[in-house]
């Protein structure tokens, strides 16, 4: 039998009020209830460029006690969101380049989806995410800048769309740096891929720790590529 009052918000530059429900509790203690959402929200960036609902809860029991909460919901514009990000963190031109592909739902649930890539140069890709909604894309950029448009598919029929750009400094050389870890314990081996478009010379690599090199190696490309195993043996390198 509590009296319940109900304050909706959305947020653009400020909270603005577009909504408020009165009711009351039933024997258990329960109100539902339903709204009507405004046809237009500002997307934050922080946010992938979802937006949300503040909800204002005021409950007021026979014994005149009042309770206050405030939650928020997710508001989205697709049912599932998409993120690409090169390998490197910018495209390199010329050489192979890893795209990963993240899926997931507007509440952060990684997505299980079916994806068709296609870039601008009219290549087009087929893969599908996995189980923690990452999937890989390989692809040889010809150019700095580049479009990558995003097919995805869930099971259940959802569905986004969106395209992505990607440019980098336009020069003659481009190098990448691949290894085959993000994090490695001490005495593990470092195995390092230096990619290039120029298909010969000498690459030099230094291991660098508290701003102090410690190991130097040197690599001769071979048709753009070369490789190169390091041990990491000093502890927090």
């Amino acid at each position: 039998g509590g009296t319940v009052t109900i304050t909706l918000s959305k947020f653009d530059t400020q909270f603005e009020k577009f909504a408020e429900l009165k009711g009351k509790t039933d024997e258990n203690g329960h109100y539902q209830f339903e709204t009507k959402l405004p046809d237009y929200f500002v997307g934050q960036p922080l946010e992938q460029g979802n937006a949300f609902v503040k909800l204002d809860v005021l409950v007021v029991d026979t014994a005149d006690h009042e309770e206050k909460k405030t939650v928020t919901k997710t508001v989205a514009a697709s049912p599932l969101n998409v993120v690409v990000i090169p390998e490197s963190g910018t495209i390199v031109p010329g050489v192979e380049n890893i795209f990963y592909i993240a899926a997931s739902y507007p509440d952060g649930t990684p997505a299980e989806v079916t994806l068709k890539a296609s870039f601008n140069d009219g290549t087009k890709h087929s893969l599908k995410t996995d189980a923690s909604g990452i999937g890989e894309l390989q692809m040889t950029p010809q150019d700095y800048a580049i479009t990558l448009g995003i097919f995805a598919k869930d099971d259940s029929g959802n569905t986004v769309s969106r395209d992505f750009q990607f440019t980098t400094e336009a020069r003659n050389e481009y190098i990448l740096l691949r290894t085959n870890q993000a994090l490695y314990k001490v005495g593990e081996t470092i195995e390092v891929v230096v990619l290039s478009n120029k298909t010969s010379g000498t690459v030099y690599v230094d291991l660098i720790k508290d701003g102090q090199t410690f190991l130097t190696h040197s690599m001769e490309l071979k048709n753009g590529r070369g490789t190169l195993e390091l041990e990491a043996a000093v502890s927090g390198s």
